[in-house]
Parts: C-alpha cells; structure tokens; sequence
C-alpha cells in the first residue's frame, strides 16, 4: 500500500521522503484538497535504454591481434 501524507508534511522531510522513494521503490501519495499528487520513482533513463544502442565495428582488426601488441618506447626525450 503506498504511503500517504500531506503537502506540508512533505515540505517539512522533502529529502527523507525522496530518499525513500527511491531506495523502496514505493510511491508516495500527496494529498491536497484539489486532489492527490504521486511521487514514484522510475529506472534510470540512461541505464533502461542501453539496449537501444546499436553495436558497431570500431577496431579495424580483431581484438586478439591487439594482445601482445608492442610499440616502440623512445622514453621521456623532448620533455
């Protein structure tokens, strides 16, 4: 059952109450006279829609020709 307060209850623990929000998971209603107002916490955009993004080629070999690649060192000359 989602947990019920008022608006100024609300202004008085704004933080406390967001924090629950999102550490729960349960919505908070909000009562006014108007009507009721939700706090509900959602997935993280950026997280939810990773599987949206296309994979791509980005290397011009294949990973196992990278392992044991070296390059030449000239040190620090120059610097």
């Amino acid at each position: 059952m989602p947990r019920r307060t008022t608006a100024t209850a609300l202004r008085a623990n704004l933080y406390q109450v967001l924090d629950d929000v999102l550490a729960t998971g349960e919505p908070v209603e909000i009562s006014r006279p108007e009507g009721s107002l939700w706090i509900v916490a959602t997935p993280p955009t950026r997280l939810r829609d990773l599987g949206a993004i296309p994979r791509r080629a980005v290397l011009a070999c294949s990973v196992d020709d990278l392992v044991g690649t070296t390059f030449p060192w000239a040190g620090n000359e120059g610097t």
